[in-house]
């Protein structure tokens, strides 16, 4: 099984192969991309992924969440996370 480096758009709930581990999230111009580690032969499953603004109030502790990466956009700065299962 060899894998492949992905490009996906952000968005709540994602299909991604089972097993994908998200490498890195930035923008490309208006658009806030991942990039994910996938095995490409695999079957899809829902991810879901939830997109933070620094200063508001974070994910719920019953929640359990993996930091991705934080961007900028202009004045803005979002913190990405996913839901573990």
């Amino acid at each position: 099984m060899s894998k492949t480096i992905f490009k996906y758009k952000w968005a709540d709930t994602v299909q991604v192969p089972i097993g994908a581990e998200i490498l890195h999230a930035d923008f490309q111009g208006t658009d806030l991309m991942f990039w994910a580690l996938v095995d490409p032969d695999a079957e899809l499953e829902s991810r879901t992924l939830i997109l933070v603004p620094t200063g508001h109030i974070t994910v719920p502790d019953e929640l359990n969440m993996r930091y991705i990466n934080t961007v900028f956009q202009g004045q803005y700065v979002w913190h990405l996370f996913e839901e573990s299962k």
